[in-house]
This record gives structure tokens, C-alpha cells and sequence, in this order.
């Protein structure tokens, strides 16, 4: 590793303590006694779908949890278990962001980018309570992108799996490698290795899926109905405040987001 690499890992590792030190004293502090109360719910099997399947994080930080009975309460312990947690899931964002972004840009340009995401990581996050899934999902999914630039199929089989096992959101990995293999000026780019390709992925995101569900953990009502979910999205308070997110999360950057193509030779 040359020294320029070192000093933004090093970067990086610095700007994630805060991150993730300023999220554990806005969401995990002041929320303790439900997410504690949600965890426990998770881990023996009572919560209702959608949380009931995310079991990857909560049976993690259990363990780690109980680790630590020896020397503490369970409160302390389970703080101490989620304030590790909280760091290594946003430092793991940060440089798998920065890997992928490193794919197209200079190491600077790349840099720029990730402490952008930084800052503005606090804007996604601020309306959780128990939401720790979320933090691996993110780094999973930026992971995938680079896993599948890189065709490394093998790695990527086993990254859906445990992305399977924190959130059902990772149907959007073999989404993405479709879309990556779709070039619309040219109708036959995808070949039979692609499509035979998306159906493994789709499949070994579908069994876990089924199994949790199925033969592990069983069927449970959902938290919120669809009706419920479109009404209270479709409210005035919910609409200004998704344009005003929106805002916050990308602001400028949206616009070098449909520019991305001269990205180079704008910076």
C-alpha cells in the first residue's frame, strides 16, 4: 500500500469515528430501551415481518453482547456491542464507497466523493431508532457493485447470502447485475451467460429468503399494511419532507450525477 493510499485510509477512518460516534449519540442513546426491546424481539423469533427475518446484525451484536455479561450489565453491554458496531458498519460504507469510486476517478477525486457521502450520511439516518440493517446494507450493496465490475461471481454468491440475511432488499443485487448488462444501443449484449448468470443470483437470494421464512422462523404479520404505508407517504408532511431529503442527501451533486460522464473533465 503506497503512502497517498494510507493517508486516505487513514482519512477515512477518522471521518467514520465521528459518524459514527455522532449516530450513537443521536439514535442509539436516547432509544435504548427499544432497541433493546426490538432486538430481544428478534433474536427469539417474536417480532413482526419485516424485522423478524433481518437477523444477521441483531444475532451479532447479541453475541458480542453476552461476551461482555461477565463484566457489565446488559444495557452497558449491549451499547458497547452497537457503538463497535456503529463504527466498523460506517467505516466498512465509507471505504467500499471509495473502492468503487476509485473504479473511474483519481484517488483525490474519489476521496471528495466519499467525504461527501459523509457528511450528508447523517440526513439518511437521522429517522432511525433500530434500523442497524441499514448500515450493512448499504456497504453490502457498494460492495456488490464492485464485486460485479470486477466479475469476481464466486465472492458476489456469498455477499448476496449474508445480505440476505440482514435485509430482503438484496433482490437489488442480482437487479443490479442486469442493469449493469444491459446496453441499450446495442440489443445483443445480453447473452445467454448473462441471463443464466442472473437466475443463479436471483436464486441464491430466493432460498435463504424462503428458508427463513418457511422453515425457520415461520410467517408473521407485517408492521405496517400497504394501505397503510401508501397513505402516510402520500401526506403533505411526508412529501415536503422526502423533497427536502432529497435535497440534503445529494443537493449539487445530482447535477454531476447526470453529468457523470464528464465528471473527469469537469474536476
Amino acid at each position: 500500500m503506497d503512502k497517498k493510499t494510507l493517508i486516505i485510509f487513514g482519512i477515512i477512518f477518522s471521518v467514520s469515528t465521528v459518524v459514527a460516534y455522532d449516530y450513537f449519540n443521536r439514535i442509539d442513546r436516547p432509544n435504548l430501551k427499544i432497541r433493546i426491546e426490538v432486538q430481544q424481539s428478534i433474536i427469539t423469533g417474536t417480532s413482526d415481518s419485516p424485522y423478524r427475518y433481518r437477523i444477521l446484525v441483531p444475532f451479532l451484536t447479541e453475541a458480542a453482547s453476552k461476551k461482555l455479561l461477565s463484566f457489565m450489565e446488559y444495557p452497558d453491554a449491549f451499547q458497547i456491542s452497537y457503538a463497535v458496531y456503529d463504527f466498523c458498519a460506517i467505516f466498512f460504507i465509507l471505504l467500499t464507497l471509495y473502492i468503487y469510486l476509485n473504479i473511474w476517478w483519481t484517488k483525490e477525486q474519489s476521496l471528495i466523493g466519499c467525504l461527501f457521502a459523509s457528511a450528508t450520511i447523517t440526513i439518511a439516518l437521522r429517522d432511525h431508532y433500530f434500523q442497524p440493517w441499514s448500515l450493512l446494507e448499504t456497504a453490502l450493496f457498494t460492495l456488490s457493485l464492485v464485486l460485479i465490475y470486477k466479475e469476481y461471481y464466486g465472492l458476489l454468491c456469498l455477499v448476496i447470502i449474508i445480505a440476505t440475511l440482514n435485509k430482503e432488499t438484496a433482490i437489488f443485487i442480482p437487479l443490479a447485475y442486469f442493469f449493469t448488462r444491459i446496453d441499450l444501443k446495442n440489443k445483443t449484449t445480453l447473452y445467454h451467460k448473462h441471463i443464466f448468470l442472473i437466475c443463479i443470483f436471483f436464486l441464491i437470494w430466493l432460498i435463504p429468503f424462503l428458508i427463513l421464512r418457511y422453515l425457520l422462523l415461520g410467517i408473521s404479520p407485517h408492521i405496517h399494511s400497504m394501505k397503510e404505508l401508501f397513505t402516510y407517504n402520500w401526506t403533505a408532511v411526508s412529501a415536503n419532507r422526502a423533497v427536502l431529503n432529497v435535497w440534503l442527501f445529494l443537493g449539487f451533486f445530482w447535477v454531476f450525477a447526470v453529468l457523470e460522464s464528464s465528471m473527469p473533465q469537469i474536476l
